[in-house]
């Protein structure tokens, strides 16, 4: 029961992963290799928008907006998993007596490589 579950959640998590990451690339060169995924997108209009000597157009903002709307649908499918599923899980964890599994938040993994 536990193991179908965390397997279950685990693919969905890996889902949003590999929408918002390339996650086969290793390497800086890997990239030429494998599509562009969400972050690369964001990062590179980014940079050239902060690199242009003029301001952004109405595509630059097309995109922007284009680009922002499939990470809030990537983020809402990510806080259902940790809100539901994964609480689902740690449910099932309790009733067996195993250790519950929980995720950092973004200021606390901010700090660990502060430190």
């Amino acid at each position: 029961d536990i193991l179908v579950a965390a397997g279950a959640l685990d693919k969905r998590m890996t889902e949003v992963e590999e929408a918002l990451i390339q996650v086969k690339a290793k390497a800086s060169e890997d990239i030429l290799n494998y599509p562009v995924m969400l972050s690369d997108k964001l990062v590179s209009l980014g940079g050239m928008l902060d690199q242009a000597d003029a301001a952004p157009t109405q595509q630059d903002y097309a995109e922007f907006d284009d680009l922002s709307r499939q990470l809030a649908t990537e983020l809402s499918k990510w806080h259902e998993l940790v809100s539901k599923d994964l609480a689902d899980l740690n449910n099932l964890m309790r009733k067996e007596n195993v250790s519950v599994l929980s995720v950092a938040s973004a200021k606390d993994v901010a700090k660990e490589y502060e430190e």
